[in-house]
């Protein structure tokens, strides 16, 4: 499948992901949508629904990193050194803290997905 989207650019693939840890001391990640461009770039997309700004805790953001690390080691295959970007797809927002910063997040309101 190919798609175009006026903000984010052509799409290649787009769908859930998740894994089971596979060695001692991993811990396993569920990705709500992965969004394969084609060109080594993939966004890995969180959907929250809540009623106000959404806050990254530091135990969310240590989640989100795993979820990066473990779709880098699982998900690309031959891939390794694509670029890998955190996209959150929210209601009202994400509250922009040090987490948020930390993390480099681009974000999109659910309105504009459906516009």
């Amino acid at each position: 499948m190919f798609y175009w989207s006026e903000k984010w650019g052509a799409l290649y693939n787009y769908g859930y992901w998740a894994i089971e840890a596979k060695k001692k001391g991993e811990v396993g990640a569920q990705i709500d949508i992965v969004v394969d461009y084609g060109n080594n770039l993939f966004d890995i997309v969180e959907c929250k629904y809540y009623k106000e700004e959404f806050e990254i805790s530091t135990k969310y953001k240590d989640n989100l990193l795993n979820k990066r690390k473990m779709f880098r080691e699982y998900g690309l295959d031959s891939k390794k050194n694509a670029e890998i970007r955190l996209v959150f797809i929210t209601v009202e927002g994400v509250k922009k803290n040090a987490n948020f910063n930390d993390l480099n997040i681009d974000e999109m309101l659910l309105e504009e997905l459906l516009l």
